[in-house]
C-alpha cells in the first residue's frame, strides 16, 4: 500500500511540472505549457535539444544558470526569431547583454542614483 501511494506522488508530480531529469538530460513533455530547466540539465544539452525546449514550450524557467548558459538561451530564442532582452548586474553577464536585441545593465542605474 505505501509503495502504491509514493507511486502515485511520483506521477502526480511529474504530471504537475511535467518535467524530468534523467542522467543529466531533460526529458519534457511536449503538450506541458511550462516547463523548467536546471543550468545542470542546460549544461548537457545540444542546441537541438535546446531549440525543442524553446519550440514546444511557451513558459520556460531556465533556473541557476552560470553567464555562459545565459548567453547559450539568448542565442536559442534569437534562433527560434525571438527578438530577446536581457538585463544583468554585472560585468559576467556582458556576453548576454551584448547579444541580446535588448539588454539593460542595472548596476549602471544604481550607480547613476548613487552619484545623483
Amino acid at each position: 500500500m505505501m509503495v502504491m501511494m509514493m507511486m502515485m506522488m511520483m506521477m502526480i508530480m511529474m504530471m504537475i511540472l511535467n518535467c524530468l531529469s534523467v542522467n543529466g538530460v531533460l526529458l519534457a513533455d511536449r503538450l506541458a505549457k511550462a516547463c523548467v530547466v536546471h543550468g545542470s540539465d542546460l549544461r548537457d544539452m545540444t542546441p537541438a535539444q535546446i531549440d525543442d525546449i524553446l519550440a514546444n514550450h511557451s513558459e520556460i524557467v531556465f533556473a541557476r544558470t552560470s553567464p555562459q548558459q545565459k548567453l547559450i538561451i539568448v542565442e536559442g530564442c534569437q534562433r527560434q526569431g525571438a527578438i530577446v532582452a536581457v538585463t544583468g548586474d554585472g560585468v559576467n553577464d556582458s556576453p548576454a547583454l551584448k547579444k541580446a536585441d535588448i539588454g539593460l545593465y542595472s548596476g549602471l542605474l544604481l550607480l547613476l542614483s548613487v552619484v545623483q
